[in-house]
């Protein structure tokens, strides 16, 4: 801006006009930003800037009009952050100061408005923010001090001032102590003001202050806490002048519960204080006892500290929790102005009685403005909650005692209270499911957090009587023995005219019959009496005032219907159809997309629901006529959805999955209009966003057992011709679920495949061979094996002219090839054998081609293709073959006996695949009639090649399984008698082989004679491999006679050297693979005795013991869960660095560190993971938290299993790790902003790439429940994180 510019602006600024001083300021502030915006900067000449800021001021504090003066403030903020010189900004903040203190309470007003808009502009890098910020605060204090009976807004703008100024400048003010101690002498004296917004921002101030604060500042704070709510052990503060009126002695314990509070909801502050939590909160809990004097205050914030305390500091209440629980309990039926006969509350509305009676509940109940008990009983329900959340321990307990307050106390007559009393019920059902999850086997759902069920893993457990499993349905016996009382007072609840208590019912009774998997079979008539009103409810207001509050409460009466239909018999509630039906047909098509989902998934259960086992016959018995005209009128909408063009994708996507269901389950009563349904099925494959739900449909009519008409037959011809195109044009993810849907369609044509069609199917799957599509690869195999068990022969033929043999071939050599690419290829092989006698031969010989078996070993590389990893692929693809083409075994594997039986054979990779082939195929068949070969395969034990080596062990030990009688006992002989480690070694490993593939009657005849060697002594330089090999070999044996080797090895643990106990530790851990629970009594001791290995002083051992306490709670749950108290803290131990086993070299100019306890601590986390899934009742989630919280600092190794245990935790301890968001802010901010070091290799780029991703899968659904005012920190990382181009499309989805 030019000095005439300015000149002109002043001028304006002047002006006797109003407006013409409104509009100089806006002109400045336009003309500044448009300087900022093009990233120029703001000059301004000294005396223009000094008169500037005088003119501001003036208009600021002396303007009559105020929309100038507003005006004006804000322009002061504009000027602090462009002002270069100190001079006008220290005057100007001197003048606003002074001004603030101005006995006219306007001028004070606007000057305190206008010094916290400078505060916010003022720049912390600024040399003189220091300075500034001093004065401010200095002021402020002397103003707070001297004048007590100031204006409470003006106090609380000086609160503010002060607040703000700590909260953006802690490093200008943290060096000034005496600055620190002054502000917090001020802000205690301010807390027993006796008014309330005062108190809370001095609260506020004080955990501002205490974060950065000197260590005598928080002793100071210690001391207040300790005198005004602990013991007599407390040391006297004369500071703290406490009146002998018992008022005011009161309202002092209120003022310091509410900031002990305060303090632990700051990760910062409050792990400074956690030590005063033993002597305070027996003042806290005393604090609640204060409602017979009507003090309602102070119960409720002593109710809400201790609701703080329960979440956030979980270790140090926990000796208290009983006595929490009981005022807790008492407390929720606080209600002096409402006095009902507590019997009355029990009792449930039997279905007969007048409904309307039940609506008009609480409008006719008593009504008090005055009324404040609400409050108490609000908080009571809040710390219950915080309760049932963070202590899964005492699941059974708060079944006993808490449940059937809550079930009274349904019927509260305050909403929001009644609302906590739901949420409360919720999260005891949650808990429920995620108990019954680990004793059942199952998972949790992570949406919503209750049992999704599984098959059972016949895991046996110890259980207490109180905490049973009960009936083939599992139910948890605590909530089977509440379910009828409390179904009845929910459904109540769910008949009044609350939309928020209708919603919050429907929502509870969901998440009850998921995890009970029923349980509303006698309240059937009332379910449908209630939802049907409020079906009529809710369209009435929807009708009236479009609220969105009745939208949601449809949608929640859908899925809970969608529920209610999948866990009970169709007996249960086939006579309510006829209600319920309409109002479903009318929400499919309802203008809402969410009510028009819900409503397809509803539609979709009950066709589940009247056919649940529809799946496992062939035949069906025909509906009845109810039922089968209900299936109709559904038919009918869901086909009215799907022809017509109102609903958008994502809603014709569940109608065709709704429609899918119908035409699976109940096609007999949908004969007659089939032929009309399914064009709209194949019509979806054209639309990017129903694609997967049309194919998931095709698939499942494809297996269905049912679905046998002609019309089916027809119409999967025409989906041939469409599923091809899908392999060009649709997105990646869709083309996987393309080929197993074409390989359903294709098993369900079986011999009526035309041969045309499918030949035209080959070069469009020939595509997908390659190395490069590794996720379609196993699917498009899939598909090709199919069509070669296909009766035509031109199909077969059309194969091998398009090459598709040699192209699998080709993959044999990939390295990449394992797991589901290898079983498909060895599918593929095994199919293509049995074509004829020549094709075996022909493709063994094409895989021999395919590698460079006359190079010399040697040359056979690691990794990469035609690496070692590749030829044992090869091997076991030959493996197949031959133990498919039986005909030609002894022709085909003769080539590979010869290379063996030379006198002195090469070792070239024909050698080495020769090894390998006959390891495989010995497996299966008895080699004694060649040869000699099994002794020509043990002199290559001495070869000079370490891989021939390895190989000649692999055969050894494989062939020995063909034929145990006669190969087995020269394995044993020779680990017991090998004169050198190395051979002894290579015996071993066949050993090893051996046994894996035996049973277990053949490995006992022999175990006695190789117990003592292999317990022989170990030497401290073993490698893990070698002491794998050996820990593998006695872990078998002792599962074959484990009475008498599981005492042996229990009795070792103890022995003398680090090798030896590292030996036990990893054989014990092959026991606890095996699944066995006949010995679990023997096992048991040992597992109480592996605490001592968790201390044990080499790390090694600890690794070893923590390791396999991982295998026992994944396999032997119930073993490990009594032991948890002892085991636990050593396995959270373990997850520290340890500073003896991070070693420093120097190598060249730098110093390198490298940590040795990397691999212990993700062992030890590992552990953790499995058993939050196995033994979650046992665990201390807020010491778990503690350590994830602290191993975000750690390595990426580290940090990725840290971030998958807070996804983990997040799913079963939600409000726990709610609690403590801000506490991760540092740990997810220093991870989301690391940068890979330039000589950093591929795998760790990658690395911390995956390290990255898991963090966002960890804390976007924490996101979502964060708010910017109880989690400042981690909103205001996870923001950044959310609206950075990278991963803004992770959190958009």
């Amino acid at each position: 801006m030019s000095v005439f510019n300015i000149s002109s602006m002043l001028e304006k600024m002047r002006s006797q006009d109003a407006d013409f001083r409104c509009m100089a300021l806006i002109d400045f502030q336009k003309e500044v930003a448009k300087s900022v915006s093009t990233g120029g900067q703001f000059k301004i000449e000294e005396h223009a800037e000094i008169t500037l800021f005088k003119e501001v001021v003036k208009l600021v504090l002396e303007d009559s009009n105020s929309e100038v003066r507003n005006l004006a403030s804000g322009c002061l903020g504009t000027l602090a952050a462009i002002a270069i010189r100190p001079a006008s900004l220290i005057q100007t903040f001197d003048k606003l100061l002074a001004s603030s203190s101005s006995e006219d309470e306007e001028v004070s007003d606007v000057a305190t408005l206008a010094l916290k808009t400078m505060l916010l502009e003022l720049r912390p890098s600024s040399p003189i923010a220091g300075d500034i910020v001093s004065k401010v605060v200095e002021g402020c204090l002397k103003q707070l001090e001297s004048d007590s009976a100031a204006p409470t807004q003006h106090t609380i703008e000086l609160l503010e001032i002060v607040n703000l100024t700590y909260t953006r400048f802690p490093k200008q003010l943290i060096a000034r102590a005496n600055l620190q101690q002054s502000t917090t002498s001020v802000l205690l004296n301010l807390l027993t003001s006796s008014r309330s917004h005062i108190r809370k921002r001095a609260v506020q101030g004080l955990v501002i202050v205490a974060e950065t604060a000197s260590n005598s500042i928080i002793k100071s704070i210690r001391a207040k806490l300790l005198a005004a709510l602990g013991d007599a052990l407390a040391d006297a503060d004369d500071s703290m002048e406490v009146d002998d009126d018992d008022e005011s002695e009161e309202s002092v314990k209120v003022a310091y519960a509410s900031l002990l509070g305060a303090m632990m909801r700051s990760a910062a502050a409050g792990k400074r204080l956690v030590d005063v939590l033993e002597r305070c909160v027996p003042g806290i809990i005393e604090l609640t006892r204060n409602e017979d004097e009507q003090n309602d205050e102070a119960v409720e914030v002593g109710m809400n500290t201790l609701e703080t305390l329960v979440l956030r500091t979980p270790t140090e209440i926990t000796p208290f929790i009983s006595q929490i629980t009981e005022r807790a309990t008492i407390l929720l039926k606080y209600d002096p102005n409402f006095a009902a006969d507590s019997e009355d509350d029990d009792e449930m509305v039997d279905e007969d009685d007048d409904e309307d009676e039940d609506d008009d509940e609480f409008d006719d109940q008593y009504s008090d403005d005055e009324d404040s008990s609400w409050k108490t009983r609000r908080a009571a329900a809040k710390l219950l909650q915080a309760l049932i959340a963070t202590r899964p321990e005492l699941l059974a307990e708060f079944y006993a005692t808490v449940a059937p307050l809550l079930i009274s106390r349904l019927s509260e007559r305050e909403e929001s209270v009644r609302i906590e009393i739901f949420a409360a019920w919720e999260v005891l059902v949650k808990q429920t499911g995620v108990y019954k999850s680990q004793v059942k086997g199952g998972q949790v759902d992570a949406g919503n957090g209750v049992l999704a069920l599984e098959a059972p893993m016949g895991l046996k457990r110890k259980r207490t009587d109180s905490m049973e499993i009960s009936s083939e349905k599992s139910i948890f016996t605590p909530l089977d023995n509440c379910l009828p009382s409390l179904t009845r007072a929910v459904i109540k609840q769910s008949l009044t005219k609350s939309i928020q208590t209708k919603e919050k019912s429907f929502a509870l009774l969901k998440a009850i019959i998921q995890v009970a998997e029923g349980g509303l079979d006698s309240q059937a008539p009332t379910v449908a009496t209630s939802i049907q009103k409020t079906f009529a409810a809710t369209a009435t207001a929807a009708t009236s005032t479009g609220s969105t509050t009745a939208v949601s409460l449809t949608s929640t009466v859908l899925s809970f219907l969608a529920t209610y239909f999948e866990t009970h018999l169709v007996a249960v509630y086939g006579e309510s159809l006829p209600k319920l039906v309409p109002s479903i047909v009318k929400a499919t098509s309802d203008k809402y997309q969410r009510t028009s989902i819900e409503a397809f998934n509803t539609v979709a259960s009950l066709a589940r629901g009247l056919r649940p086992n529809v799946a496992a016959s062939s035949s069906i018995a025909p509906l009845p006529t109810g039922q089968a005209a209900v299936i109709k009128q559904l038919f009918d909408a869901t086909c009215q959805v799907l022809a017509g063009t109102a609903a958008d994708s994502e809603v014709k996507a569940k109608a065709t999955l709704a429609l899918g269901e119908l035409l699976i389950h109940e096609p007999d009563a949908l004969a007659d209009q089939v032929d009309e349904a399914l064009p709209l099925v194949t019509a979806r494959l054209n639309t990017e966003a129903t694609q997967l739900a049309a194919l998931q449909v095709i698939g499942q009519i494809a297996e269905s057992s049912i679905c046998k008409e002609e019309v089916f037959e027809k119409w999967f011809l025409t989906v041939l011709d469409a599923l091809p195109i899908m392999f060009k044009r649709s997105a990646r993810s869709i083309k996987p679920v393309a080929l197993v849907t074409l390989k359903e369609v294709l098993d369900r044509l079986g011999k009526k495949l035309p041969a045309k069609a499918g030949a035209n199917l080959i070069p469009d799957l020939k595509g997908f061979l390659t190395e490069s599509d590794l996720t379609n690869l196993p699917y498009a195999l899939g598909v090709l094996t199919t069509m070669l068990k296909s009766p035509t022969p031109t199909i077969k033929t059309s194969i091998e002219d398009n090459g598709i043999p040699p192209l699998v071939v080709d993959l044999v050599k990939s390295p990449a090839v394992h797991g589901s690419i290898l079983e498909a290829i060895q599918d593929f092989f095994a199919a293509y054998s049995t074509l004829d006698s020549d094709r075996p031969v022909r493709i063994v010989g094409m895989i021999i081609k395919a590698f460079p078996v006359q190079q010399p070993v040697s040359s056979v590389a690691v990794s990469g293709e035609g690496s070692a990893v590749a030829y044992a692929t090869a091997a076991k693809c030959i493996g197949t073959v031959l133990k498919h083409s039986q005909a030609n075994l002894a022709g085909i594997l003769s080539q590979f006996v010869k290379p063996v039986q030379v006198k002195k054979p090469e070792t070239n990779g024909q050698l080495y695949l020769s090894l390998l082939v006959l390891g495989e195929v010995g497996r299966e068949t008895d080699l004694s009639a060649y040869f000699n070969v099994y002794d020509n395969v043990l002199q290559l034990f001495g070869s000079a090649d370490e891989q021939i080596k390895t190989a000649a062990a692999f055969a050894a030990g494989n062939i020995a399984v063909g034929n145990t009688e006669k190969y087995l006992p020269l394995i044993v002989k020779q680990v017991a008698t090998a004169s050198t480690p190395s051979g002894r070694l290579l015996f071993l490993h066949a050993l090893r082989e051996a046994i894996i593939h035996c049973d277990a009657a053949h490995i006992e005849s022999f175990a006695d004679t190789l117990w003592e060697p292999l317990l022989g002594e170990d030497s401290e330089g073993q490698d893990d491999g070698a002491r794998n090999v050996k820990a593998a070999c006695i872990g078998k044996l002792t599962t074959s006679r484990p009475t008498k080797y599981l005492p042996e090895l229990h009795n070792r643990l103890n022995s003398a050297t680090g090798a030896k106990r590292a030996t036990i530790a990893a054989a014990i851990r092959y026991v606890f693979i095996d699944k066995d629970e006949r010995h679990d009594e023997l096992l048991a001791p040992i597992i109480a005795d592996f605490t001592k290995l968790l201390d044990d002083s080499d790390p090694l051992v600890r690794r070893l013991a923590v390791s396999s306490v991982n295998t026992a709670a994944q396999n032997k749950p119930h073993l490990v869960q009594d032991q948890l108290p002892t085991l636990l803290p050593g396995l959270l131990k373990e997850t520290v660095p340890r500073k003896e086993l991070i070693r420093e070299y120097q190598m060249g100019p730098w110093v390198v560190k490298t940590d040795d306890g990397i691999n212990n601590r993700k062992a030890a986390y590992e552990a953790i993971h499995t058993l939050l899934r196995t033994c979650l009742s046992r665990i201390d989630i807020g010491e778990v938290l503690n350590h994830v919280i602290q191993s975000l600092k750690d390595v990426d190794d580290v940090k990725l299993l840290a971030f998958m245990i807070l996804e983990r935790l997040t799913v079963v301890a939600e409000t726990s790790v709610v609690s403590r968001l801000d506490e991760l802010a540092d740990g997810i901010e220093a991870t989301v902003n690391a940068v890979p070091p330039k000589d950093a290799s591929p795998q760790d780029i990658q690395r911390q790439e995956e390290v990255q991703a898991t963090m966002i899968r960890a804390i976007r659904p924490l996101y979502r429940l964060s708010t910017p005012a109880n989690h400042p920190n981690f909103d205001k990382v996870v923001k950044a994180i959310a609206a950075s181009e990278k991963w803004g499309s992770a959190f958009a989805k």
